[in-house]
């Protein structure tokens, strides 16, 4: 599922990805939590970041990989630099 409009192809390698166990505030950060958990959120689905993404005009794809620390689907997302957001040079 492609939100934003956008194929990365040849550049899906710069994308960045988000697990949804990064933004999950029922792990800790041994467990794989990046974020405060004050602002993350219980049991994320990749629908739900999808959902953010969308709402945010983050280009963003889908695609199922396994968490190095345990098997689920991931969100990946374009990084920074490739985005609508990117400061123009």
């Amino acid at each position: 599922m492609d939100v934003g409009g956008r194929d990365g192809g040849s550049s899906i390698k710069k994308w960045d990805i988000i697990y949804p166990v990064y933004l999950n505030s029922k792990k800790t950060v041994a467990e794989g939590r990046r974020i405060a958990a004050a602002k993350a959120c219980a049991d994320p689905t990749c629908n739900e970041i999808l959902d953010s993404c969308a709402y945010l005009k983050i280009p963003c794809k889908i695609e199922v990989l396994m968490y190095s620390a345990g098997q689920g689907v991931s969100a990946r997302f374009l990084s920074e630099g490739e985005g609508e957001g990117a400061a123009q040079e």
